[in-house]
C-alpha cells in the first residue's frame, strides 16, 4: 500500500488547528479556543459508546491528541524520504556512483517499513 500524502495533508489540513491536548478524562480539545468550543472529540465513553473500560477511550483520547501534530510531521518525513528517494533514482539514470545504488536501498527500505 502506497500512502497518499496528498490526501493525507489535506484531511490535516481541514482538521481543526493544533495542537491539541488530552485533558485527562477521554476528552481531547484545542486549550486556544473558548471554553465552550475546546473540545475536539469525547473518547470518555459519556456517549455510552465504551463497554465500561475506560481504558481503551483513554488510550484513544491520548492518540487522536497527538495526531494533530504527529501525522503532520510523519508526511513531512515521507515527502523528505520520497525527494530523496527521487533524486538517487535521478543520479542513477545518469551514471551515478555506486555507492548510489546501495543508498538508493536503504532509502526504499525506509519508506518500505514506514509503510509510505
Amino acid at each position: 500500500m502506497t500512502l497518499d500524502t496528498k490526501a493525507a495533508r489535506a484531511r490535516c489540513d481541514a482538521a481543526t488547528p493544533g495542537p491539541w491536548r488530552h485533558v485527562g478524562i477521554g476528552i481531547v480539545e484545542r486549550a486556544e479556543l473558548p471554553l465552550l468550543h475546546r473540545e475536539i472529540a469525547d473518547c470518555s465513553g459519556r456517549m455510552g459508546l465504551n463497554d465500561g473500560d475506560s481504558a481503551p477511550t483513554l488510550r484513544d483520547a491520548t492518540f487522536i491528541a497527538h495526531a494533530r501534530t504527529d501525522l503532520p510531521a510523519a508526511l513531512d518525513e515521507v515527502d523528505a524520504l520520497r525527494a530523496a528517494l527521487a533524486w538517487v533514482d535521478a543520479d542513477l539514470a545518469r551514471g551515478g556512483y555506486p555507492e548510489t545504488s546501495a543508498i538508493r536501498g536503504v532509502i526504499a527500505k525506509a519508506l518500505k517499513q514506514g509503510g509510505a
